[in-house]
């Protein structure tokens, strides 16, 4: 059966399948961090008190934690600098000990090249009977700190964390790992108006965490750092932006004694902006898990990087977003709205990878652009693909529905010249109702089964 409707204002109400009839009724700016340091080796508790913790990466990259409890008064990483340098990792304890590595440079717009975080310093034991530990790895540097993207015309990249320092040699006791420091972003914007990318952009690869020795701890891994960090600058993107991979945890060399890798950065993260894509975009994968790294305080396995993350974004994409890969080798949400209310606009071409995570029912998924597209509703729901939306519209285009759903998809019809085709019964789930602007277009073609 197919059909067509076009009206001023009509509003269809849907039981748990079209069938072959419908219905029909008249109606009248926060701070968001680069990568984070890697942690000391006994952050979470357990062995590798000594080891230093890991410097964070750039403008707002968090310094990794000591240990806990810290009897040899261990220091935490630095923070990364408001001015795009990487913070410096903090030494390790006993003699002999690693140093921390300094942190690495932001770039400019004319090299928008951060440079590496410095490996936290080893040191070898000819026969130690104390405590010793790695220093940990200096924060890359952002490749980019400003207020817009016009006129950055070459790819931009952030720096990467430095690796955690090492103990070689002999200790009657063991000895641990530094963290390793977290990555650069790729550009950090903020301000207000509008930019665009003229280039690839990538954020810096986490530091590995430091390996231990004997009855030791290693060190975790730094935390990948952002493609972008934006705060109030509306984004247009027609190339590749992706997030640092997290860097590996350090190997333990008896049991327990290996650490979680870090997280990897966001393709895109940030608040109040509207981001408009045609390029790709997609999260850092997160850091494998060292050797020998199962056990209470070896962390949890490291989580892959959105493709996009923030608060009070509106996305428009007929480009690719796709969340990083989990170091368990699951699939990292493509899109996570954190807060505020968000949008999300598909135009044909779209492809997302990873789920879609809305913050709250306010939240908007919307089907839109020029031409024709088509949308598969079994996708929506809690435990599907799109989760958490409240409000459903048709801003533009000519888009077909497929699929089934039980979720109550009540779809607006907005703009004159929009359509929507019904391609399958159940296509709009119980309890939906279908809302028509003026000049907009409904149609169905279902089958007879």
């Amino acid at each position: 059966m197919s059909a067509a409707v076009k009206t001023s204002s009509i509003r269809f109400l849907c039981g748990l399948s079209l069938g072959a009839t419908l219905a029909l009724l008249v109606l009248a700016g926060p701070a968001f961090a680069d990568g984070a340091g890697g942690d000391s080796g006994a952050a979470l508790g357990g062995l590798g008190d000594a080891g230093g913790a890991g410097g964070g990466g750039g403008a707002g990259g968090i310094g990794g934690a000591p240990p806990s409890p810290n009897p040899n008064s261990v220091l935490p990483g630095s923070n990364g600098s408001p001015n795009g340098n990487g913070g410096a990792g903090s030494a390790g304890f006993g003699i002999p000990n690693g140093a921390g590595g300094p942190g690495g440079t932001a770039g400019t717009a004319a090299t928008p090249t951060g440079s590496a975080g410095s490996p936290g310093m080893s040191a070898v034991c000819t026969v130690c009977t104390g405590s010793n530990g790695g220093g940990g790895g200096g924060g890359g540097g952002d490749g980019f700190d400003g207020a817009t993207l016009n006129g950055v015309t070459s790819a931009i990249t952030g720096g990467a964390g430095g690796a955690g320092g090492v103990i070689t040699g002999f200790s009657e006791f063991g000895a641990d790992g530094g963290g390793g420091g977290g990555g650069g972003a790729g550009a950090v914007i903020s301000g207000s108006g509008s930019t665009s990318t003229s280039a690839n952009v990538t954020g810096g690869a986490g530091g590995a965490g430091g390996s231990d020795m004997g009855a030791g701890g290693a060190g975790f891994g730094g935390g990948g750092g952002s493609g972008v960090v934006d705060t109030g600058i509306n984004l247009t993107n027609g190339f590749t932006i992706t997030g640092g991979a997290g860097g590996a945890g350090g190997a333990g060399a008896e049991s327990g004694g290996g650490r979680v890798g870090g997280a990897g950065g966001a393709g895109i993260t940030g608040s109040s902006f509207t981001l408009t894509n045609s390029g790709t975009i997609q999260g850092g994968n997160g850091g494998a898990t060292g050797a020998n790294g199962t056990g209470a305080d070896t962390g949890t396995s490291a989580l892959g990087g959105a493709g996009v993350s923030g608060l009070n974004i509106q996305i428009v994409d007929s480009g690719t977003i796709i969340g990083g890969t989990n170091a368990d080798g699951t699939q990292a949400n493509a899109i996570t709205f954190t807060g505020g209310t968000n949008s999300l606009t598909l135009e044909p071409g779209y492809t997302i990878t990873g789920n879609v995570v809305a913050f709250s029912s306010a939240d908007t998924l919307a089907l839109g652009g020029s031409g024709s597209g088509s949308f598969n509703v079994s996708n929506i729901g809690l435990s599907a693909q799109y989760q958490g939306f409240g409000i459903y519209q048709v801003t533009g285009g000519n888009w077909t529905l497929t699929g089934s759903t039980t979720v109550a998809t009540n779809w607006s019809l907005l703009n004159s010249g929009t359509t929507l085709t019904i391609g399958s019964a159940g296509v709009l789930g119980t309890g939906t109702s279908l809302s028509m602007a003026a000049g907009t277009t409904l149609s169905w073609s279902i089958g007879s089964s």
